[in-house]
């Protein structure tokens, strides 16, 4: 293996730009495997700062010199010329760190508007499957992706779990999940789905991931993780908005590569069927399309 190495979690997924990735890179280390999952979230954190302040301070520069240059600008066409292309830039900054800060909010403003945006956009799609995975008293459940715990919160009302986990991998909603009072008979954990190293082998019973699947990349290893972990006769739902993520982009990636990796439904209930899960497929319509999405309730054979 290399000595520089890049965390293969959302944040540093491998679709970001060359330069972004340099971003995140470090000696391995700093960092040894064995203690990753006790201070992941501190690193991703730093690593996701330095993300934004490179963005904030490229997007500043050039619309400060594209500014500069319309105002010296003699020719009026010329001069809204500029400014439309400064604009354009902000635009493209701000999008760029919001869809980094979507897939894993940090602590700055970014962060807290994406926090935000994705409970608003989600709050009723998460109730709504957390009661489709009808879990039940005594049982192990994992939520994977529980970003500030409105899904832990929806299980807790259905249930009394004999065990509740949560892995989350953004530093931020990480420190709010441990802040919660209401979360804490909550084991929660910060890391990467692909390692459920915390959890022994057929421990889980339910499992829910809401709006993660489009992430997991390689999807396979994902998966037979998450198999790993359930019991058999387990269920897992994983809950996607593939109608809304489909063509989402990083515009400050030189190939303007997609973030949102797996967003064919087919091909991820095929993935799902050759990792050896049984699947059905629910549209679930909750009034408008912000708010439907598609469920692949997963089983296991008993």
């Amino acid at each position: 293996m290399d000595s520089r190495w890049v965390f293969d979690t959302p944040v540093t997924s491998p679709v970001l730009s060359p330069k972004k990735q340099r971003l995140y890179d470090f000696p391995a280390e700093e960092v040894p495997l064995a203690e990753l999952s006790g201070e992941l979230e501190v690193v991703v954190a730093k690593r996701s700062a330095e993300v934004m302040n490179w963005q904030l301070f490229s997007t500043t520069l050039i619309v400060l010199v594209v500014a500069a240059t319309a105002s010296l600008a003699t020719n009026r066409v010329s001069e809204i010329l500029f400014l439309a292309l400064g604009a354009y830039l902000l635009v493209r900054g701000v999008t760029s760190s919001m869809v980094s800060n979507i897939l894993a909010p940090g602590h700055g403003p970014f962060g807290f508007v994406a926090r935000r945006f994705v409970e608003w956009m989600n709050f009723p799609t998460i109730d709504s499957a957390a009661q489709l995975l009808s879990p039940k008293d005594g049982e192990a459940v994992l939520e994977i992706g529980s970003a500030e715990g409105r899904g832990l919160r929806a299980i807790l009302h259905l249930c009394k779990p004999g065990k509740l986990y949560a892995i989350e991998t953004s530093a931020a909603a990480l420190q709010a999940l441990r802040a919660n009072p209401a979360l804490a008979t909550v084991e929660t954990h910060g890391g990467d789905a692909r390692s459920l190293s915390f959890l022994p082998k057929q421990s889980i019973d339910k499992i829910l991931a809401v709006n993660v699947i489009y992430f997991w990349e390689p999807l396979a290893d994902y998966l037979a993780e998450v198999r790993r972990v359930l019991r058999p006769g387990g269920t897992c739902v994983l809950v996607a908005k593939f109608h809304l993520v489909a063509g989402t982009r990083d515009p400050w990636s030189s190939t303007l590569s997609n973030p949102f990796i797996h967003t064919d439904l087919s091909k991820v209930q095929a993935a799902l069927k050759e990792a050896g899960f049984s699947v059905k497929t629910q549209h679930v319509k909750l009034g408008t399309w912000l708010y439907d999405y598609q469920a692949l309730v997963c089983k296991m054979d008993s």
